[in-house]
């Protein structure tokens, strides 16, 4: 008297495993191509981020070269980012 569950499950056929072979390699070009546009959007705001950080530095050199002001006592820190 063995228990029905706990034989083994059938083998599945070769259309089955076709069939969930192309299942996976589907996601995994879903999963690709969702790298790649993550990837760009990285991209594209690391590139905003040099030009903010570029953006910060001409402004702090300017705060600091401003005339009639005292040299010592610079209005920004000179590493603002």
């Amino acid at each position: 008297m063995s228990d029905p569950r706990l034989a083994p499950a059938p083998a599945p056929s070769i259309v089955e495993m076709d069939g969930r072979l192309a299942e996976l390699e589907a996601q995994r070009a879903m999963a690709q191509n969702r790298c790649i546009v993550l990837a760009g959007r990285n991209a594209e705001l690391l590139d905003l981020l040099k030009l903010q950080r570029a953006e910060n530095d001409r402004l702090t050199q300017l705060m600091n070269d401003r005339d009639g002001s005292d040299p010592d006592s610079p209005i920004a820190p000179a590493a603002a980012a």
